[in-house]
């Protein structure tokens, strides 16, 4: 009896569902496909069949270029799409460079005009329908980058391309690192001074070349008389103004200048600051100097330097610093100190590594300014022996500027002359994947090694 009043149940269940009306909208019947970038195509309307983008980590060290294909059933169709896309790159700061697509290819391989002569056309047998395609290079030289990882997005404003393109490159620029030094040529010095760079923003730590003689001091701030040469990419204006006489005594020094040498540099504050500045990191270099103290004309008292206190004895500047890149118009790169004003030997050391990574100036992210230590490197581990920091390095920090030693220097450079800095901290040891390293561009930097004596040596 219940098997029979169950089959009348679904009978009149079945029966139910076949008078009862369905709302078909309801019903999400499109399941998600995953393969290549497509546009819908209505079988009405010809559009776009098919967009794509190529690139490898490897073209881009090498090459420094990227490609883009394009497909399109309509031929005359392939310029307004260009112009459709836009580019924008973003660093690991935030930094962002927007670019149109089509002003990156005027200044590319192809041109506009040549359009129609790197055009294929094949019959999509499918879809019975001609399929026209162009492919571009483009070089990433063209877009003025400074070099750096960048995370890149390329949209289009055609409403029927909805998803953005996204990959992530390193670029590098074809620049020549200045380098370091242990020993000046035969019968010379070198003078350590601070130089302005190009747009007057940075006061960049350079060694000059002097004969060998006395009056070393005197002469090594005489050397802000004259720029340093414009293939650095420094500033070409005379850094400072005369100091007619030089005193020290009990760890101060004391500058003389005279009013009428110094009217240049009291217009504006910016090239004021620079002069001054420029007179003080110079002069601390030396063992003998704590402090610094200027006078105009046999007097403290006065308006200049843009109102700077003459009152006030200049201390000098004793903080770590993290050497970071920094690149110029000439192609020229130099290592530039950023002060680390953390507290504790961890935090410096942990601060220290995070500048290197981002190029960042207390947390603002500066054009010009490149990380030495690329975000692919991991820093594993650390340990202090004594006045010994041991670093222990992901494989990347082998492989990932294979080709290219003068980026390979400024890295394990900047590590050195950055973690050195430190209070208590003398020398440097590294390991990769916990492995020594015997031959790193000549050197076993999984011994002990100090920096090179004099920084960013000028020829």
């Amino acid at each position: 009896m219940r098997l029979i009043i169950n089959l009348f149940l679904i009978i009149l269940i079945v029966f139910s569902l076949a008078i009862i009306p369905i709302n078909y909208q309801l019903l999400d019947l499109d399941f998600p496909y995953f393969g290549d970038r497509q546009n819908s195509t209505d079988d009405s309307e010809e559009s776009i069949d098919y967009f794509d983008i190529s690139t490898t980590t490897e073209a881009f060290l090498n090459d420094n270029s990227f490609e883009m294909v394009l497909r399109t059933t309509k031929e005359d169709e392939l310029e307004t799409l260009i112009d459709s896309f836009q580019v924008t790159v973003t660093t690991n700061t935030g930094k962002e460079k927007n670019f149109a697509l089509k002003d990156i290819q005027k200044s590319s391989k192809l041109s506009k005009d040549e359009l129609s002569d790197f055009v294929e056309e094949e019959l999509d047998e499918e879809n019975n329908k001609t399929v026209y395609t162009i492919e571009y290079t483009f070089y990433l030289k063209n877009l003025d980058l400074n070099s750096n990882l960048y995370e890149t997005k390329i949209i289009s404003s055609d409403d029927r391309i909805t998803d953005p393109i996204t990959f992530t490159f390193r670029y590098l620029k074809d620049n020549s690192y200045v380098g370091s030094s242990n020993t000046p040529p035969d019968n010379s010095v070198f003078a350590k001074v601070y130089y302005p760079d190009e747009e007057f923003i940075r006061l960049v730590p350079v060694h000059e070349i002097l004969a060998d003689g006395n009056n070393f001091i005197r002469r090594s701030v005489d050397e802000l008389l004259t720029p340093a040469e414009e293939k650095y990419g420094l500033a070409t204006s005379v850094a400072a103004p005369k100091v007619d006489n030089i005193y020290i005594s009990g760890g101060t020094a004391r500058m003389d200048l005279v009013s009428e040498d110094i009217e240049g540099f009291n217009q504006g504050s910016t090239a004021s600051q620079f002069a001054l500045n420029s007179i003080i990191n110079t002069i601390s270099e030396f063992d003998i100097v704590d402090d610094v103290k200027f006078f105009v004309d046999n007097s403290d008292q006065g308006d200049y330097f843009h109102g700077t206190d003459l009152t006030e004895t200049f201390k000098i500047n004793e903080l770590p610093k993290a050497y970071v890149g920094l690149e110029t118009s000439k192609r020229t790169m130099f290592l530039y100190p950023i002060d680390i004003e953390t507290e504790g030997l961890n935090d410096t050391v942990l601060d220290i590594i995070s500048t290197l990574k981002t190029g960042t100036y207390n947390g603002v992210a500066d054009i010009n300014l490149i990380p030495t230590l690329p975000d692919e490197v991991k820093v594993n581990n650390y340990r202090f022996d004594g006045t010994n920091i041991e670093l222990y390095l992901s494989g990347e920090f082998l492989t990932l500027y294979e080709g290219h030693d003068d980026y390979k220097q400024i890295m394990y450079e900047s590590l050195l002359y950055s973690l050195t800095s430190i209070d208590g901290i003398n020398t440097v040891s590294i390991l990769v994947d916990e492995t020594p390293v015997e031959d790193y561009l000549g050197i076993n930097i999984s011994e002990r090694q100090r920096p090179n004596s004099f920084i960013n040596t000028l020829n």
